[in-house]
C-alpha cells in the first residue's frame, strides 16, 4: 500500500516538476499499512461521478458543503473523542491527507471537462480544500487503495 502510494507521489511531484526530495531507502513494515476499503456503493458512486460527467458534462456545483476541510475537521473532532492523546498524529494525518489533496486535484483528480471550472473556482489565493467536496476527496481514496483492492 505504502509503495503504492510512493509511487503516487513519485509521479505527482514529476508532473509538478519537482524530482521527490528523499535519499532513504523506505522499509514498508506489512502490520503498520493501512487498509483503506472503499465500499462497493461509493464504488459505484465513482462509477456514477465518471459517467456523469465525461459523458453526461453534469459538473458539481462549486462550492460543496462540507468541503474537504470541513470533512478533515469532522473527522478529526471524532478522532479526538474517541481516542484522545493519538488525536496528535490524527492531525498530521489530515494535515498531509488535505496537503495532498490541494496539490493533486488539479493535476491527478479533474477530468478534462472539469480544468475551466476549477480555474474559476480556484483562483491563486484559495486551496481546492475550500472549494471541493466528499466527491473530490472519494477520488483521492480511490487512487491510493492498492491495485490488490481494485476490483
Amino acid at each position: 500500500m505504502i509503495g503504492s502510494c510512493l509511487k503516487c507521489f513519485e509521479h505527482a511531484m514529476r508532473r509538478l516538476g519537482e524530482a521527490p526530495r528523499y535519499e532513504e531507502k523506505i522499509v514498508v513494515v506489512p502490520d503498520k499499512l493501512v487498509n483503506i476499503q472503499i465500499p462497493p456503493t461509493l464504488r459505484k458512486q465513482l462509477v456514477d461521478d465518471f459517467e456523469f460527467i465525461t459523458h453526461l458534462g453534469k459538473l458539481v456545483k462549486l462550492p460543496r458543503t462540507p468541503n474537504v476541510n470541513d470533512i478533515f475537521k469532522t473527522y478529526f473532532d471524532y478522532r479526538l473523542k474517541k481516542s484522545g492523546p493519538i488525536a496528535d498524529s490524527v492531525e498530521e494525518i489530515m494535515k498531509g491527507l488535505c496537503c495532498y489533496f490541494d496539490k493533486a486535484l488539479p493535476t491527478m483528480l479533474l477530468y478534462n471537462n472539469e480544468r475551466l471550472q476549477y480555474q474559476e473556482a480556484c483562483p491563486n489565493d484559495i486551496v481546492p480544500s475550500d472549494i471541493y467536496g466528499a466527491e473530490h476527496l472519494l477520488r483521492l481514496f480511490g487512487m491510493l487503495i492498492s491495485p490488490s483492492q481494485k476490483r
